[in-house]
């Protein structure tokens, strides 16, 4: 997006205001936008404004905060965000539905079903109109959400793990909607089932499991230890071997065991590495290996410590 001619903010020469310090106002009128909506009070006021003083009073700060500037200053990220629920989750989180974009005012996100997808939403910080959870096959929304205009990056762990925190448990696998499909396809991650129509898509829980170290704590709990016959043992042993330096060790990543059970059950390294092409793992996106590279096995007892 870009302006044709120069925007009214940025020199007002009603108010006597230079151009830096009307820039600083836009600023601060998208930070209090997207942690509390278009409510600018005094409190607020104080409350983000990074100066120590000269603070703007709420009726030049209403004159100068149209919803269209706000969201420029959103898209170019001068924000304070959240570390966990910043842009590049939110993007990957909206993979998992439709966003409904408003000219006049903030996008809104809709998906069909999904309790999980609705309680984990309900843990964002930032500001929303509303959040409406309808009953199965319907549609549920995320109303009028400033945050959905920051910047997001595709390529980013956060991404890949917001893409992935959508999914909802059905008996050993995790759920994905149709919207899901192809960017399950584009990560490389191997499918356990598929309804020939593409409209929901199961994949091994260790996936999502793997990528929670870029989620909030609660997806841990969700995707971990997930019993039934779903390959996540298998999954886990062979990305260990080719990704990390390290010998196993139990529970130092989502349902990692030790070598010597990965080999009893699994076989030696040669059959592992020929497992990993039949299970169709030679295509995964690389960002799982950036992240199976982090994992320990005092991160995994961290984690284990939250969810309890």
């Amino acid at each position: 997006m870009m302006f044709r001619k120069k925007p009214y903010y940025l020199v007002d020469l009603e108010h006597g205001k230079p151009e830096k310090y009307a820039k600083d106002c836009l600023q601060l009128s998208a930070n209090i936008s997207l942690w509390h909506g278009e409510t600018y009070t005094e409190e607020l006021i104080h409350k983000f404004w990074e100066q120590k003083e000269f603070a703007p009073s709420e009726t030049y700060l209403r004159s100068i905060s149209r919803t269209k500037y706000v969201k420029w200053r959103l898209l170019k990220g001068d924000v304070i965000q959240d570390e966990v629920w910043n842009g590049n989750f939110i993007g990957g989180l909206l993979q998992n539905g439709y966003v409904n974009w408003n000219r006049l005012t903030y996008p809104s996100f809709i998906w069909i079903g999904n309790n999980s997808l609705h309680d984990l939403i309900a843990e964002c910080p930032y500001y929303c109109d509303r959040l409406v959870l309808a009953s199965s096959r319907k549609r549920s929304s995320w109303i009028k959400v400033p945050a959905m205009y920051l910047p997001c990056d595709e390529n980013s762990l956060e991404f890949l793990a917001g893409a992935l925190s959508g999914g909802e448990v059905s008996g050993p696998y995790i759920k994905y909607s149709k919207c899901m499909a192809d960017v399950i396809d584009r990560f490389g991650i191997p499918t356990e089932r598929q309804t020939p129509d593409k409209k929901i898509t199961y994949i091994s829980p260790i996936w999502p499991a793997i990528m929670s170290l870029f989620m909030p704590d609660s997806c841990f709990h969700r995707f971990n230890n997930i019993l039934g016959d779903n390959n996540a043992e298998l999954y886990a042993s062979i990305l260990w071997r080719i990704y990390h330096e390290e010998y196993a060790k139990s529970k130092s990543m989502p349902y990692l065991k030790s070598y010597r059970t990965a080999y009893n059950r699994f076989g030696n390294v040669k059959e592992l590495e020929t497992l990993r092409v039949k299970m169709k793992m030679v295509e995964l996106d690389h960002r799982f290996a950036k992240t199976i590279q982090g994992w320990t096995k005092e991160l995994y007892n961290i984690k284990n410590n939250l969810e309890e």
